[in-house]
């Protein structure tokens, strides 16, 4: 990638989390008020954990600009909150959310969309 890039991430999203183990630990604890993941989840999480231990992972770019994400009370439980976080809260963040078409962009069946629409796209 060389050294013209800006890694940007939103202070709330799980996923740049997942790099190595003691940001990872972050996820549990991510959102206030709080929301845990489910029991499933949790075992997943830990799992990663457990991977992640000793191997050095690192994120590209050394200073990222990091988008103070707001909890969105509505997007409930803690699974639902990470995919808000991750997809559409950087569109806002970023004031773009006329330009980037989250509905086409998220990978969900018609079914979710019309159990969990109300909550990922407010």
């Amino acid at each position: 990638m060389g050294g013209d890039f800006t890694r940007i991430a939103n202070s709330l999203d799980i996923v740049p989390c997942a790099w190595e183990t003691d940001s990872l630990r972050e996820a549990f604890t991510l959102y206030f008020p709080p929301l845990l993941p489910t029991p499933p989840l949790t075992i997943l999480l830990k799992h990663l954990l457990n991977k992640s231990k000793h191997k050095d992972y690192l994120q590209i770019g050394t200073d990222p600009l990091i988008l103070g994400g707001k909890v969105k009370l509505l997007a409930l439980p803690f699974l639902v909150q990470a995919i808000y976080q991750h997809v559409q809260a950087y569109a806002q963040l970023m004031d773009m959310q006329d330009d980037i078409p989250i509905e086409e962009l998220l990978p969900f069946s018609d079914k979710l969309k019309e159990v969990l629409g109300h909550l990922i796209y407010l």
